[in-house]
């Protein structure tokens, strides 16, 4: 069977109308959908995806495939659809799925996409709780190009629209609360001795004590903005933003610290990325908040890797590219729990940095 990975996700533009009212869903008895290839379809899916089709091309001879998505960490199901020439992306919400996830998704989606930014909902089903957007079209945007510094730019004014978006959802997603579980997650695998994880949650303590200070008030944030998530269009002009799961109310400085290490910037990027996205001069105390949210963002990601069971050779290749930026020296394992313990000790190292102290003294002033 051909896999189709979740991350090969792309936007093509189709003309297709958006469908959103459930009672216009058909019946597979008005249209012949024998000539759609389903394969390893979950079953009571199949009959929710040709029934929309059927809404989604009337009165018309529908021929194509339907595959899974592959990749991923959540329990949500997606399946690649290519009917009638046309493509696009089928996602059914996981197990825990609550209305009001749902609805927090939906939002997002939406509004990247009338922002530019991501792909269209072309259908939704509420009550059976999946969606239908179009397929992205592109490339994952790698390190190597960024070696265009347009696309640098177009980073940070991405980020600048998705903290800017308008939504009465009031979700909020807790990076410091998400680390503290992922520690605990990590010393109950006894990947971490209980000396080694009160040290850890100490730090984080603290560097959450230090930017609390601030009161910056949350906004609307991505929360997962890594290269895997993004990619580059339009003959590598654009960028388009997929995976909306952890979207919600955050410290908007999460999306840009964990932007600046997923995307393996240089400390000229940094200045080029950070520049564009606050189109003003970089003012100390969002550099201190920033460099402090690096320390957290690299931790988070040493400890995915902690608890990790495999290494999938795309985030291999995005770990070797932010290695070779920190240090020319470092060689990447091919052990998760290797890899782990390099990032441990570059975190550890941040916190005795003179940066770290200046960083700390700026909330101060």
């Amino acid at each position: 069977m051909k896999k189709f990975n979740k991350y090969l996700l792309v936007i093509v533009l189709t003309c297709m109308p958006v469908f959103c009212d459930r009672a216009q869903e058909g019946s597979v008895n008005s249209v012949d959908v024998s000539q759609i290839d389903c394969c390893n379809v979950f079953e009571q899916d199949r009959s929710h995806i040709e029934n929309s089709l059927v809404a989604m091309f009337p009165q018309q001879q529908l021929v194509g495939v339907v595959h899974p998505l592959l990749g991923g960490l959540s329990q949500d199901r997606l399946y690649f659809c290519n009917i009638n020439d046309c493509k696009f992306v089928f996602k059914f919400m996981g197990q825990t799925y609550w209305l009001k996830e749902y609805q927090r998704q939906c939002d997002y989606v939406e509004m990247a996409a009338e922002h530019g930014l991501g792909p269209k909902i072309l259908y939704r089903n509420e009550q059976e709780a999946f969606f239908v957007m179009e397929f992205v079209e592109g490339k994952h945007l790698v390190s190597d190009y960024l070696e265009n510094e347009t696309l640098v730019r177009r980073l940070g004014e991405c980020l600048s629209k998705i903290h800017q978006f308008k939504t009465s959802n009031e979700r909020s997603f807790d990076i410091f609360a998400a680390v503290e579980w992922q520690l605990k997650r990590a010393a109950g695998k006894n990947r971490l001795t209980s000396d080694r994880l009160e040290s850890l949650l100490c730090h984080v303590n603290y560097i959450e004590s230090i930017i609390d200070k601030r009161k910056l008030p949350a906004c609307p944030c991505h929360n997962d903005f890594f290269p895997l998530n993004v990619f580059v269009v339009n003959d590598q002009q654009d960028i388009r933003v997929i995976d909306w799961g952890n979207a919600g109310m955050a410290d908007p400085f999460f999306d840009l610290a964990n932007a600046s290490i997923t995307f393996a910037l240089s400390q000229d990027q940094i200045e080029c990325f950070l520049g564009t996205y606050f189109a003003s001069d970089i003012l100390a105390i969002d550099r201190g908040h920033f460099f402090l949210m690096q320390c957290v963002a690299l931790l988070a990601k040493a400890l995915l890797f902690l608890s990790s069971e495999g290494l999938d050779s795309a985030i291999k290749d995005l770990v070797v590219s932010y290695f070779s930026k920190v240090d020319k020296a470092l060689v990447c394992p091919d052990n998760p729990q290797e890899i782990a313990e390099i990032m441990l000790k570059l975190f550890e190292q941040r916190l005795e940095s003179e940066g770290f102290k200046q960083s700390v003294l700026v909330f101060d002033c």
